[in-house]
């Protein structure tokens, strides 16, 4: 009975709480409507009032007159689209491609024939570009254009409005030219997706102090160009009659047959637009993936491992694809949370088991660690003979500690690789082949990586290793 009592109590209060609680919402909604109903009367006031003075009736009545006519302008057609469609892609390919070159440098004295001059320059070597489409038959000026005029597409189809869409796509693809163009005379490297990470880390005002002296008349040029192209988009939308790619009548969807099949047109177009995109891109560059598999149709010949040489002979767009949503590896087989803790359990009794022999401990000692991708060992060249050692302080120095030889896995190139690999003690060659370069394919997606000092923390009262 008690029991019963505390729970009728407690009913009664909550009631009473939720009945407090109503009241006081039904008086702050009323308030609150109120206020907007005085601040709406108060602005039809002063707009009946605006619209009655004698110097804005003119005004009124000549828009009223010109409203018709406003209504019946020219809308521009589907085929007029195509062609803008087709030629901005076309002119942001070849512009693209152009600022991967630059002009060759020749010595003094040497003599080089007109042909092969014209050949190497900037401009020829875009022709060439274009034309291997016939001399060699690889598409892959067509492939970027396909991949540019489907982006393109579903900007128009998801924002519904064909000149914005279109000023947004010449502004982003310019853009994108002009600082593929900089970080090639700067960096003799395209820009890459991890470049974006700069972007989202808040260091957006500092990239203009990447810009070189020699490259502020092309990005001067390159501003003016895109906003007087801008202006003219803007322009062309509010002349355009046809406000909508695909008619669209969100205020009343069911009304009819024609409002209902164009609003599902409408959303269908954009989601499968957006979806393509996606699923190119996703598996983009692995074996047997579908876009993979449409790409090397087209010619493309991918160079993973040489960011440079890839996007000069497949273009930068591609490169760029190729390099969004990379996979890291493949998943082992029997791989899970459980079998990966059984194995470091295993390891840690054998490493138990060898450190009771051992009196010094790895982290009681300064190691410092210096990467030289100059230095080896000439003596050590086939065929090569010196008539006194050429490194006698570091033989030396071998002698009095800890010492060996390194197999490297690379040399010529791909040195931030071996680095990642000295640091994390993890192989490259468990990783899939697509990833070529870990700092940028890799590291910037993790929320942890494995390192060498990660020992000193730990031991220090710093952050445990997971």
């Amino acid at each position: 009975m008690q029991a019963i009592e505390v729970c009728k109590q407690s009913v009664h209060t909550t009631a009473k709480a939720l009945s407090t609680a109503g009241h006081a919402v039904a008086k702050t909604a009323k308030t609150t409507g109120h206020a907007i109903h005085t601040a709406t009367t108060a602005v039809k006031t002063a707009w009946q009032t605006f619209t009655n003075f004698k110097a804005i009736q003119p005004i009124i009545k000549f828009f009223q007159s010109t409203y018709p006519l406003w209504k019946k302008r020219h809308r521009f057609s589907y085929s007029f689209y195509a062609i803008i469609i087709a030629a901005l892609s076309a002119f942001e390919v070849i512009f693209i491609q152009w600022g991967m070159y630059s002009e060759p440098e020749y010595e003094k004295g040497v003599e080089i024939d007109k042909t092969t001059r014209i050949l190497d320059s900037v401009a020829g070597q875009t022709t060439k570009f274009v034309t291997q489409m016939w001399l060699e038959q690889k598409n892959l000026v067509l492939l970027n254009f396909i991949i540019l005029i489907a982006i393109y597409l579903t900007l128009i189809f998801v924002l519904n409005r064909f000149w914005v869409s279109t000023a947004i796509f010449g502004a982003v693809m310019t853009t994108y030219a002009v600082a593929n163009h900089i970080k090639m005379q700067t960096r003799n490297e395209p820009v890459l997706p991890a470049d974006l990470n700069f972007i989202t880390g808040g260091n957006t005002s500092e990239l203009t102090s990447f810009i070189p002296k020699s490259s502020q008349g092309l990005v001067n040029s390159a501003v003016t160009g895109v906003t007087w192209l801008v202006i003219i988009y803007i322009i062309m939308q509010f002349i355009d009659g046809r406000n909508g790619i695909i008619h669209c009548a969100w205020r009343r969807p069911f009304a009819s047959v024609k409002n209902f099949t164009s609003t599902l047109t409408r959303i269908a177009a954009a989601v499968c637009s957006v979806a393509l995109c996606f699923s190119f891109v996703w598996g983009f560059g692995n074996d047997g993936y579908w876009s993979t598999q449409f790409a090397q149709s087209m010619g493309d010949s991918p160079q993973i491992w040489n960011g440079l040489a890839d996007s000069t002979s497949n273009g930068p767009v591609v490169n760029f694809l190729r390099l969004a949503h990379t996979k890291t590896m493949d998943k082992p087989e029997g791989y899970s949370q459980e079998t990966m803790q059984a194995i470091a359990k295993k390891y840690a009794k054998q490493a138990q088991q060898i450190n009771k022999t051992r009196n010094t401990n790895m982290t009681d000692n300064t190691v410092i660690m210096m990467l030289s991708e100059t230095f080896s060992d000439p003596t050590r060249v086939p065929g090569v003979s010196f008539s006194e050692d050429p490194i006698p302080n570091i033989r030396q120095i071998k002698t009095q500690t800890t010492s060996g030889l390194m197999l490297s896995p690379g040399y010529g190139g791909g040195t931030a690789d071996i680095e990642y690999q000295a640091l994390t003690g993890l192989s490259m060659a468990n990783y899939s082949p697509t990833l070529s370069i870990a700092y940028q394919q890799l590291v910037p997606s993790l929320k942890w990586a494995p390192t060498i000092n990660q020992a000193w923390n730990a031991a220090n009262g710093g952050k445990k290793l997971p």
